[in-house]
């Protein structure tokens, strides 16, 4: 269905220039042969020519917003073959990359699922590791195992009644089996750069599982060349 949508985008967009001489074409012969050409005909003319209008104007973003995931996913995919393949398996490990728009974070792209679900929730930056990625500006590295597989009422705190990290009973239901988790803000390129996004991985194991006994130092060292053209990539989708 998406592939056919693009299609007839692209269609529109290739045919867009014609309308303007099918109109010239009708005006002219209505002057100079004084033929009375139906308003329908112009009433047409005038609806196809106004959703050309339409795909010249939001069809570069869409076609850019669909590249920028594409090549989100192949990056993410390629970087996480450098695991094992029993950690990358039955979804141990995971990765996804979010976009931050107005205080919201969102899933753009995730690895291993090749399409973002519409069930996928949304993060804003006062909650959760990716959440205190942005506020910091600087890669968080957070073990879970002490709440792993637990209720949500193990992160309230008894003092105050607030939710560790500020999570929600949705967001913990969600995450609820985690282990461990790195999220790496994504930082723009330009003159003033800020945070535009979040790099996450998150796992089913302890960080001393996956990233092996050289720990998170390494690891977030083999992250920076990614980190970057990801960054990029985000900045294109505009």
């Amino acid at each position: 269905m998406k592939d056919r949508l693009r299609q007839m985008l692209a269609g529109l967009w290739a045919g867009a220039l014609w309308i303007n001489v099918i109109i010239s074409i009708l005006l002219l012969v209505e002057r100079t042969y004084l033929v009375a050409i139906p308003r329908w005909v112009y009433v047409i003319t005038l609806v196809l020519s106004s959703i050309m209008a339409l795909t010249q104007t939001f069809g570069p973003m869409l076609v850019r917003s669909h590249f920028a995931r594409d090549l989100i996913w192949i990056l993410l995919a390629d970087f996480m073959t450098g695991f094992p393949d029993d950690l990358r398996q039955g979804w141990t490990l995971r990765c996804n990359v979010m976009r931050l728009h107005k205080g919201i974070l969102t899933t753009v792209a995730a690895w291993p699922e090749r399409t973002i679900s519409s069930k996928d929730i949304t993060w804003t930056t006062e909650q959760g590791c990716c959440g205190l990625a942005v506020r910091k500006n600087t890669p968080i590295v957070q073990d879970l195992s002490a709440y792993s597989g637990k209720s949500y009422d193990v992160l309230i705190d008894p003092e105050d009644g607030l939710p560790k990290w500020g999570m929600t009973q949705e967001q913990w239901d969600h995450t609820r089996d985690l282990m461990s988790i790195i999220s790496v803000p994504l930082v723009s390129v330009g003159v003033r750069p800020t945070v535009i996004g979040v790099l996450n991985f998150d796992a089913r194991v302890t960080l001393g599982v996956w990233l092996g006994p050289n720990g998170p130092e390494e690891f977030l060292n083999r992250v920076q060349m990614i980190r970057r053209v990801l960054a990029l990539t985000l900045q294109a989708m505009g």
